[in-house]
């Protein structure tokens, strides 16, 4: 198999079940496993000259915490070493690493280390590096309090057990939960990493299924994203697709396919629609949602989903420019729904605005100058009364209008002290503070 091939295979991988796989394995005094094959495998001994001794082959200043032989290769080749190691002096309360060696040309190789192996940004999810700094972090980061670590050879159906390896991150604000996913298969002495995440309140996932077709049970916890709301649980379900290879192929959550911005109360504005959701033919850009089966939003949609399941079918009830109306359609599940990096970034057009009485629109207070507004001519004491199809009747429309948009050449709306009205091509920037927020459901 390519390497293409397993990427897609072990792609997108959320979470994992993780035991005492290592503690249970063997230990330093145990016999060495057989060389791997190569293009024409050569077999040796069942004993090297020495046993394995992962003590000699760890990070200056770090101790053996466990080791263990697992199957982490094609069938017929051996078991490789798996070790967790500890290091109490780098980091106040001591981190802990993760090291597979493999026996390579009559000795023992390290094929991976958790400390050097690079996660690319895509893949650090919201508490991974900072926007400014898309530099890739390692794994496991050894200046951070790696604790608990654990590691299982993982069967979802492939030529090979993947190795999941799952910690916490106990530097950070709240207590992250590491998950890593590594295979053997592609590269002869070295690892792959397939997927890295890290998730707030990642609950302990359990195994199902058969040995060579596993799926996890992933349990997690959902925040309502708008306007807060108590936390509520629910579970992910892992395993492997004809298509995307290891992926979520369930999600108990229900998905709307629609990101939203605060608007005028009660409810959300629809800032985008995505492609191929349940909303995409029944929603548009600017629909103010004011109720889902006759509940008026409360904490931005976030309750009056999660009461409902995926499959259901709902009535979406939107004021569109206006006119209040029913749309029906039928849930799917979070699953289906792009990862965190599709997010919409706000923007800006460089205006002040509040409500305006008496007229259409919102009142124009103070105009950055250079901005894109400065640029098109929009003056204070101006009404923009809409930008692009969105009309804006409230300051949190035009944010919902502009989220997602930067660069993005806008007609805009304006009705001048006058009484005299023009449309203006605005193009938005992005906003520098980033503090509009959006939300897909």
């Amino acid at each position: 198999m390519t390497r293409n091939g397993i990427a897609r295979r072990v792609a997108y991988l959320l979470a994992a079940a993780m035991t005492a796989a290592v503690a249970a394995g063997c230990g330093e005094n145990d016999a060495a496993v057989s060389a791997p094959p190569g293009d024409s495998p050569t077999p040796r001994p069942a004993v090297t000259a020495g046993p394995f001794d992962p003590a000699a082959l760890i990070r200056d200043g770090y101790q053996v915490t466990a080791s263990a032989a697992m199957p982490l290769g094609p069938a017929g080749e051996p078991d490789y070493r798996v070790v967790v190691s500890a290091d109490r002096d780098a980091v106040p309360g001591g981190t802990q690493n993760v090291q597979v060696f493999g026996y390579r040309a009559g000795s023992w190789a390290e094929v991976f280390d958790a400390a050097d192996a690079t996660v690319p940004y895509a893949f650090q999810g919201d508490y991974g590096a900072p926007v400014a700094d898309k530099a890739p972090d390692p794994v496991l980061n050894q200046k951070h309090r790696i604790e608990h670590v654990t590691v299982q050879p993982v069967q979802f159906g492939l030529e090979s057990a993947s190795l999941v390896i799952n910690g916490e991150d106990k530097d950070n604000p709240e207590i992250l939960g590491l998950i890593a996913v590594v295979d053997f298969v592609t590269t002869p002495g070295r690892a792959n990493l397939d997927h890295f995440e890290m998730a707030q309140d990642l609950g302990t996932p359990t195994v199902t299924g058969a040995d060579d077709r596993r799926q996890l049970q992933v349990p997690n916890f959902w925040y309502p994203w708008l306007n807060g709301g108590e936390p509520t649980p629910y579970t992910q379900t892992i395993g492997l697709t004809p298509d995307a290879g290891v992926a979520v192929v369930a999600d108990s959550r229900p998905w709307l396919g629609a990101w939203v911005s605060p608007g005028r109360n009660p409810g959300v504005m629809v800032s985008q629609v995505v492609a191929g959701s349940p909303a995409e033919r029944n929603l548009r850009v600017g629909d103010r949602i004011v109720s889902v089966n006759g509940n008026r939003p409360e904490q931005g949609l976030g309750p009056e989903l999660l009461a409902l399941k995926p499959g259901d079918e709902v009535t979406v009830t939107v004021d569109r420019g206006g006119a209040v109306q029913d749309v029906k359609l039928t849930l799917s599940d979070m699953s289906k729904a792009p990862t965190m990096w599709e997010t919409p970034t706000p923007a800006t057009i460089g205006i002040e605005v509040a409500p305006l009485s008496g007229r259409p629109g919102i009142a124009v207070t103070d105009v950055k100058p250079g901005g894109p507004a400065d640029g098109a001519g929009i003056r204070q004491g101006d009404a923009i009364t809409r930008v692009g199809d969105v009309p804006t009747g409230d300051p949190a429309d035009l944010d919902a209008a502009l989220s997602g948009r930067a660069g993005q050449e806008l007609e805009v709306g304006v009705q001048r002290g006058t009484g005299s009205s023009e449309t203006m091509r605005v193009r938005p920037e992005k906003a520098p503070q980033g503090d509009v927020q959006v939300a897909l459901l």
